[in-house]
């Protein structure tokens, strides 16, 4: 919009001669030195030459649409159309010189945008990002300026990780269109990419189909989108499923991976598959392939099974090392502990 000088110069020069000639009828008509018919006859004319203008311009929606509306305010009202389509145009130059078109809005909502300009908000991201908070960004998305929850939604939008989803929904329900848009678009992008990526993964397997890295990679990529809490419950379960089957089928190759053997687990006792989750986490726990997240896991199903003295058992044995584990949620470990001294009881 900006770099088309020459249309608003010609605009306004068109605009002040139609004013001008109309304003001259108008008063010749007052004054009468002119007869109606040759007054309406000037008029026409004017009107037609405009319109002829307004129709070359019909290959810029914008061009035509200004055009057409000095035409036709002229058409009906004379001087004073022409008069108040100069005042909009004069307006309409004032009101792009501080505000950005639709595109460069939103070629802008996911960029860095001035994410730099407040320190608070990035000193937040510093200690966010890498820790599983997501509170201090809900309470700015709730409570913090327009800007702070663009700054906001762009930081999550590009170190995006499955506990920020409750911020980019909240932001969906703001009541800033602007914020809307900007946290639909996010949500937009991330699922893009993992849509892109899954497109590549699956043209790498049609390549490979016995390549135990790619069948990995697709069994990682559904269970990380899955895992996402941007989508439906539907596309969660069928995401879920995908991981499952890949997740069994790499094992079939690596049955002694312990994190897929982790996550296939995990995503068994989410779908509800309880029993065969713990069947998983047994056989390998009793082959002496696990680690502390599988001993959890596998509580985890023992509580959910009421099989608590298997429960109890395991939290005793595997108290100590577990509580020393700092990458765990502190809760986590009290319930680990509280077991574990309930067994001595």
């Amino acid at each position: 919009m900006r770099n088309n000088i020459g249309f608003f110069t010609a605009y306004f020069i068109i605009g002040f001669l139609a004013f001008l000639s109309e304003y001259g009828i108008l008063k010749r008509i007052f004054n009468q030195t002119i007869s109606l018919s040759s007054a309406l006859s000037a008029h026409l004319v004017i009107t037609s030459l405009l319109l002829l203008w307004s129709y070359l311009n019909k290959n810029s929606i914008r061009d035509f649409h200004f055009s057409m509306l000095l035409s036709v305010t002229t058409a009906v009202i004379g001087p004073f159309g022409a008069g108040g389509s100069l005042l909009s145009i004069v307006l309409y130059c004032i009101y792009i010189r501080f505000t950005k078109s639709f595109e460069e809005f939103y070629e802008n909502l996911s960029s860095d945008g001035g994410a730099g300009r407040n320190k608070n908000i990035n000193f937040l991201a510093e200690r966010i990002i890498g820790h599983i908070r997501v509170i201090p960004f809900l309470d700015i998305i709730s409570f913090g300026a327009i800007r702070q929850k663009r700054e906001v939604i762009t930081m999550i939008t590009k170190n995006f990780r499955p506990d920020f989803a409750p911020a980019l929904l909240l932001a969906l329900k703001d009541s800033n269109n602007v914020i809307r848009v900007q946290s639909a678009t996010a949500i937009a992008n991330i699922e893009g990419k993992f849509l892109k990526r899954a497109m590549e993964l699956e043209g790498s397997a049609r390549k490979s189909p016995e390549d135990h890295n790619i069948i990995y990679s697709r069994a990682r990529h559904y269970d990380d989108y899955a895992y996402t809490g941007l989508l439906d419950k539907g596309r969660e379960q069928e995401n879920q499923d995908k991981a499952i089957k890949w997740y069994s089928r790499y094992l079939s190759f690596k049955p002694e991976d312990i994190t897929a053997i982790t996550a296939l687990g995990r995503i068994l006792l989410r779908r509800g598959n309880i029993v065969k989750a713990s069947e998983l986490f047994k056989e390998n726990i009793d082959k002496g392939r696990f680690t502390p997240e599988i001993i959890l896991w596998y509580l985890e199903c023992m509580f959910r099974l009421n099989n608590f003295d298997e429960l109890r058992k395991l939290s005793r044995i595997y108290s100590d090392r577990l509580i020393g584990e700092d990458k765990f949620p502190q809760e986590v470990m009290e319930a680990v502990k509280l077991w574990a001294e309930v067994s001595t009881v």
